[in-house]
């Protein structure tokens, strides 16, 4: 293990007085893992839209994209799987876009090597279209897992009507702004 003692500094200004704590000493302590990394971590994304052709089936969640991994990689297409055993934090945001002009719930939960893992659903009520736009929802969960070395996870979803989709939304081009991904993934050692 590695360990490194580290000095900060930082200095706080307001209207009466400038205080910089130079002066103050704080250590942090940080484990790191093989080869100094200093925890094992994955950022994924995918930019296809995606889409419930039935209302009574699950749909496992596709990602096709990395912005860096280290020990956690996307395998198939939806399994995110983890090469050391440690916890780690799923963070997933997801574009959920309804075409209907009623609203429409969605369900989403995730599942440990094939398994649906008990408590982890999430239900939301996507809005109906409204002035000519689709209604939009951003999910966002935030999970802690104990995984083992191979172990995988998926984000799966159900929707109660055909008019719910996870959508890739376009690039803008005025006001310019980037492309919103269907899913946006990041799982981080803690």
């Amino acid at each position: 293990f590695f360990s490194s003692r580290r000095r900060h500094t930082r200095c706080l200004s307001d209207w009466s007085s400038d205080v910089c704590s130079s002066d103050l000493t704080s250590t942090l302590t940080i484990s790191a893992g093989t080869a100094g990394v200093f925890g094992w971590y994955g950022s994924f994304w995918d930019n296809t839209t995606q889409t419930a052709a039935t209302t009574t089936t699950a749909y496992v969640v596709t990602i096709n994209s990395s912005d860096g991994h280290d020990g956690v990689t996307v395998e198939g297409g939806s399994r995110i799987t983890v090469a050391n055993a440690a916890i780690y934090n799923l963070a997933t945001s997801i574009q959920v876009t309804n075409t209907d002009t009623q609203a429409h719930d969605a369900t989403f939960w995730l599942r440990k090597n094939g398994s649906d893992i008990t408590q982890s659903a999430s239900v939301i009520t996507v809005p109906s279209t409204h002035g000519g736009k689709n209604g939009h929802y951003l999910f966002y969960v935030d999970l802690i897992q104990q995984l083992a070395a191979g172990d995988y996870l998926e984000i799966v979803w159900a929707a109660d009507d055909t008019h719910l989709k996870l959508e890739t939304i376009a690039a803008g081009v005025s006001p310019t702004h980037p492309l919103s991904p269907s899913v946006i993934v990041s799982v981080t050692q803690v």
